[in-house]
Parts: C-alpha cells; structure tokens; sequence
C-alpha cells in the first residue's frame, strides 16, 4: 500500500465539487484523464461506462479513477447530482505508483464521513494555505498500490 509520507509525494492535488440539477454526461473515451481522481458522492447517482461494463455509484459511494483511464460517465439528478473529486498525481520520484496496473472500482465505503471530512479541509485551504493541504490529502490517497489491488486503509 503507497504510505505517502511527505510533500514530495503528491505533485499537485486539488479538490472540486460539482453540482447539476439536470442529468448530464462526461466523455473521457478518448480523452485520457491527466491526474488520478477520488470521488465521493454526496447526492444523486452516476453510472461509469468502462469498456462493457457499468460501475454504479450513489450517495456514500467513493470511486477511484487512475490516471490515463478512460471511460463515459453518466451523471444522475435525483433532485441533484452532487459529488466532490480530489484530483491528484504522484511526484515524478513515485513514478512506479502511475502504472496502468488499477482499474476504475468502487473503494469500501466504510470509513466515507471521516475521509471526506479530510476532503473538505482540502477544498478549505487549497488556496489560502497550501502546505496544509498535503497532510490531508496524504489521509485520502491510499488506497493506490504498487500492485493495483486497493488497499484502503
């Protein structure tokens, strides 16, 4: 499991929330994500179109989406769709973490409130004190491992 330990190995993380009162849909099929994403859904629902399969995730669900994935993602208002994605990439010296070996999955969603209270300090502070970001963001990004199997906390 990637125990991030200092600064150095996240290179860039930053958290956005989202929010639509309509179903819309994303399309990354050809378009590969730059950055690795966490995404922790507050309300309404998405289906991830992966290849031929479809990950469904709703309210409590946490996703993982590595880098370089590809994938269509359709966005459910049920009255909303919100949810919150920490993007983020691993410094170039934890290159070996940025292997193609882990696929887009649901992450066990047991410990959610207490991780996304980690999120929102993020969102807090990404701007305003940066430094504190790191610790925060080092108590969300474990679940990546050299082996791609998720190993969440």
């Amino acid at each position: 499991m990637l125990n991030t330990k200092s600064i150095d190995d996240l290179s860039f993380c930053a958290t956005v929330k989202y929010r639509s009162d309509k179903d819309y849909s994303c399309d990354y099929s050809s378009s590969p994500r730059l950055c690795h994403n966490i995404v922790f859904m507050l309300e309404g629902s998405g289906d991830i179109i992966v290849k031929n399969s479809i990950i469904t995730i709703k309210k409590g669900d946490i996703l993982y989406i590595p880098k370089n994935s590809t994938y269509i993602s359709n966005w459910k208002a049920n009255p909303s769709c919100v949810f919150h994605s920490v993007h983020f990439n691993f410094s170039l010296s934890k290159a070996p973490f940025s292997l193609n070996n882990v696929s887009i999955q649901k992450l066990p969603n047991e410990q959610f409130e207490f991780l996304y209270d980690k999120v929102k300090t993020i969102q807090q502070y990404q701007y305003s004190k940066p430094a504190s970001v790191y610790p925060q963001a080092q108590a969300v990004t474990p679940p990546i491992c050299l082996h791609g199997i998720p190993a969440f906390l």
